[in-house]
Order: structure tokens, then sequence, then C-alpha cells
């Protein structure tokens, strides 16, 4: 797979240094790298929009979650492609598609984790 792939980098990496207690963990982040990372940079260094290589025309706004879904899956042949925008989650697997509505906290106190929390529960079943 790996072969297939192509890394591109847009930025610098973000820096954090991290000091840690018995009681918890200080975490003081250095994001000024990180500070032009914006969809135009990534278009402009990729040079292509993500529709334009998924050959969906009408844009990803005017699609619905099943259509996108259905096509990143068809493009990608793959096992299983799953799309999580923030109400909702859709995925097709071996060529069947599945749909779940998702809790939603509009303002939570938290969300760092959020994703990694989605795909391990995803990846786990």
């Amino acid at each position: 797979m790996f072969d297939k792939c192509k890394l591109v980098s847009i930025a610098n990496l973000g820096q954090t240094d991290a000091v840690e207690f018995l009681d918890g963990k200080l975490m003081i982040g250095k994001r000024e790298a990180l500070r032009d990372v914006n969809w135009d940079k990534l278009k402009e260094t990729v040079g292509i929009e993500i529709g334009d290589i998924l050959e969906v025309s009408e844009g990803f706004s005017k699609v619905d979650l099943e259509t996108l879904t259905t096509e990143i899956a068809k493009r990608l042949n793959v096992y299983c492609t799953v799309v999580h925008p923030v109400r909702e989650a859709a995925a097709v697997c071996n060529g069947k598609y599945f749909h779940t509505w998702c809790p939603f906290e509009p303002n939570p106190k938290l969300t760092t984790g959020a994703g990694d929390n989605f795909n391990a529960g995803f990846c786990l079943g």
C-alpha cells in the first residue's frame, strides 16, 4: 500500500513541550509553524481539489453523505471507507452502506481526542 501513497508536506511540524506532574500534565503547544495551514494552502501545495480526485463534480457541500461515502469507497477500492461529519457517520464496508446519527453536544467542554475515540470505537466495533 505504501508504494501507492505520496506524502506531501504543507508546513513544518508543530511541537509541544509536556511537563508531567503526579496529578496531571501541562502541555505547551508551539504552533507557529501551523499558522498558515489552511484549505487554500493545501490546494495550492497539492494543486488539486479532493473533489477532483474523487470525480465528485458537484462539490462536497452539494453531495449527500451516502453518495459521497459510496463514491469515495469506489474510487479508493478498499475494504472499508468511513466518513464522519459532526452529526452523523457513514461507512461502506465490503460494498454495503451503513449510516448512524451521532450524539451531538453544541457546547462541548473538551474536544481533544474526539476523533481518536471515534476511530478506536469504529475499528473495534
